[in-house]
């Protein structure tokens, strides 16, 4: 069933091993047909340590639900702006706003070490669980701009092209339609004689505008500043705080897959017309800012000075999220102290997640009045309803619903990646029934020209993974190579791609009548990812599911469970049981943190002891306090994640077999059989839309 050749099968409408004869028969034929496709075993080889650019912390191994969350105010991370923020927004000639950015709450190296070190330093399982939580969501800038890079594939048609084509008009016509918008709302023009046409002339920062096809067909303009050729430091001033918050894919996650619900709750989106430009204005106490456009018709240079931030400045999302938090507030919505991009009105029972689109779950009447409330408050495009005959478009996901199931998948993406990328493996990419099925030992340092596709390809995989836990584990391996990415590494990234060329619909799901019980599970492997710049570092996996349904899930190195409190970074360990203890050490702060924002999102709290799961008797033992420490005593058991672990009232761990254990999906390559048995566990197929 790899690749749904039976239309009316649903991944996860069968449960293994109760699988039907029908069934198996398929899945000996697709095992069969692929037989031939394999990839030859590769070269072994000594692989470069990662650079520190990075991250001091081994940030660059850690999918923990990357939330790279596309979104159409989000403009693409570029070397000239702050760094790897949220708010870090700068379009090159070649780059679109609609487009992914950081969205999940993403550091720069001094926050991200500040919040490293609080954690390492905790003395209480709420504090612990906080910061480990931020640090598990920490998103290199390299992986960012990789997701940003697929979605603007088709998102910046060049103007040449677009007025030599039957579309001229229409672009035009996007053109007018943009410049009225601005000048309505952001812009002053500066024209020829006017006073500060000489003051615009010397220090305006050049803009450009961009030219996309909408889904309908319709023609989209946008103008944008180039923000990595902006003054930051003249026009925002010393000590501007860029970092914005942005929802994660988590917390998305958990708000859709909430188990059972009453009938009249809704799910609905709204996007805010020109977010950005509705942000508070400049006041008299700021420097004036200027911005020039190429007119691209006439080719004439229009001149401007700005009353409100334009998309592509760096300080755009930390205003427009200063803003929305101000009306937001006005609403009766209290935002999350953990997320604070997750928001619940409590007298009203409405929930959501926002950034420039907002996601609202709730009461219909609640819900309603809500839109309404905010609608005097902001400009918004018309609100979207999910329902039968209705699927709503959240940051690049589509939600779907029927009779007996909620759907989330990003199936419009993986194909906008294959579309990219087929040709830079000269349309071969064969298909495969698993994404990863060796080390990465071997081949020769990749061109230069293809490096740059290599942190493009293994981005957009990062943001991939927010649908798709299939590809969790093999995201994280190569993500092990950006710094120095290998034709070894190449290959696999190929294999990634034709994984997903073979199941491009696979996707997250849950019964509308699913029980809301959660569930944790915790895995390691042992010395298994032998390649030079690993360390010998064990690779852990962390799920909890809500119903039945992913809602976070990690493939990983430790970031806060280690031997000792000074140690700073993952390490290799001589015992089996010493890595499965970590792992359900960083486990347990995992679900710390996201219980936390499951709280602040209204829905029903976590119920505490949190239940996990490892297949492992002796790290079971160590966290009853049990065990014979023989080969443990270099674990000082006085550290907080121990002692957080040994909490009865917090946590209570349980043993189960290997072949029952679901994090064992995101330790290691696994064989087909056992890889799909697991992935059917906790995917889905939608259903077929006419």
């Amino acid at each position: 069933m790899t690749f749904g050749l039976d239309p009316e099968f649903h991944f996860g409408s069968l449960r293994p091993p109760q699988l039907s004869a029908r069934t198996d028969a398929l899945r000996v034929k697709l095992r069969t047909a692929l037989r031939g496709v394999v990839v030859a075993a590769l070269a072994q080889y000594s692989a470069s340590p990662s650079p520190p650019s990075l991250n001091t912390a081994d940030a660059e191994d850690d999918v923990a639900d990357l939330s790279t969350a596309p979104t159409a105010a989000s403009s693409a991370s570029t070397a000239a702006s702050t760094g790897p923020t949220a708010t870090s927004s700068a379009p090159t000639s070649s780059e679109s706003t609609d487009a992914p950015t950081d969205s999940a709450p993403a550091f720069d190296d001094e926050t991200y070490a500040t919040t490293f070190e609080a954690a390492r330093s905790a003395s209480s399982p709420s504090d612990l669980g906080a910061h480990a939580w931020r640090l598990n969501h920490y998103t290199p800038s390299l992986l960012s701009d990789g997701a940003a890079t697929v979605a603007r594939a088709q998102a910046d048609i060049p103007w040449k092209r677009a007025l030599s084509s039957p579309d001229r008009e229409a672009a035009i016509a996007a053109f007018e339609k943009e410049f009225a918008s601005l000048e309505r709302r952001s812009l002053t023009r500066i024209p020829l004689n006017h006073p500060e046409r000489a003051a615009a002339e010397r220090s305006a920062t050049p803009g450009r505008v961009l030219l996309a096809k909408k889904r309908d067909g319709r023609m989209k303009g946008r103008g944008v500043v180039r923000g990595d050729q902006q003054d930051k430091l003249l026009v925002d001033g010393e000590g501007f705080k860029y970092y914005a918050p942005s929802s994660q894919a988590a917390a998305v996650r958990a708000l859709l897959f909430r188990g059972r619900r009453s009938a009249d709750h809704v799910v609905a989106t709204v996007d805010v017309t020109t977010a950005y430009l509705q942000t508070i204005p400049f006041d008299d106490t700021v420097p004036p800012r200027y911005v020039w456009f190429k007119h691209p018709v006439t080719g004439e240079r229009l001149y401007y000075r700005q009353r409100t931030p334009l998309y592509g400045e760096a300080s755009a999302p930390r205003r427009w999220a200063d803003t929305l938090s101000m009306h937001l507030r006005a609403c009766g919505f209290t935002p999350g102290a953990n997320d604070p991009a997750v928001w619940f009105n409590s007298s009203r029972g409405v929930s959501l997640v926002c950034y420039d689109d907002i996601l609202f779950s709730g009461p219909r009447t609640a819900v309603t009045a809500t839109l309404t409330q905010l609608s005097s408050l902001l400009d918004l495009d018309a609100p979207s309803f999910l329902s039968h005959d209705n699927p709503i478009d959240f940051l690049g996901a589509l939600i779907t619903i029927t009779d007996t199931h909620i759907y989330m998948s990003l199936e419009s993406y993986v194909k906008s990646t294959l579309d990219m990328f087929e040709p830079l493996y000269d349309h071969q990419i064969p298909l495969y029934s698993t994404p990863f099925s060796s080390d990465l030992e071997g081949g020769e340092e990749l061109p230069v020209s293809k490096r740059k596709a290599y942190s493009t390809g293994v981005g957009a995989l990062g943001w991939i993974t927010a649908c798709r836990p299939d590809i969790s584990f093999a995201f994280s391996r190569l993500s092990q190579h950006l710094a120095h990415p290998t034709t070894a590494a190449w290959l696999a990234l190929r294999r990634v791609m034709g994984y997903l060329k073979a199941t491009p619909t696979l996707c997250l799901g849950q019964r509308l009548d699913a029980e809301p019980t959660w569930t944790f599970y915790t895995d390691s492997d042992y010395g298994a990812n032998t390649e030079q710049q690993n360390h010998m570092r064990p690779h852990l996996g962390v799920l909890a599911t809500c119903g039945g349904t992913p809602i976070h899930f990690a493939s990983k190195v430790s970031k806060v469970c280690f031997a000792h409190s000074q140690l700073t970074s993952a390490h290799a360990d001589v015992s089996v049981a010493a890595c499965e203890i970590y792992a359900l050490g960083s486990g347990v702060c995992d679900a710390l943190g996201l219980s936390y924002v499951v709280e602040e999102l209204g829905l029903p709290s976590i119920p505490l002891p949190l239940p996990f799961f490892v297949d492992n008797t002796t790290a079971k033992c160590f966290a009853d306090g049990t065990v014979q420490r023989s080969k443990l005593k270099h674990i000082d058991c006085r550290q907080c994640w121990v002692t957080t672990v040994r909490d009865a009232k917090l946590v209570h761990v349980d043993h189960i077999g290997t072949d029952r254990n679901l994090a064992d999906f995101f330790t290691k390559s696994l064989p087909t059989a056992r890889f799909e048995f697991l992935r059917d566990q906790l995917m889905m197929r939608p259903p077929l839309r006419s």
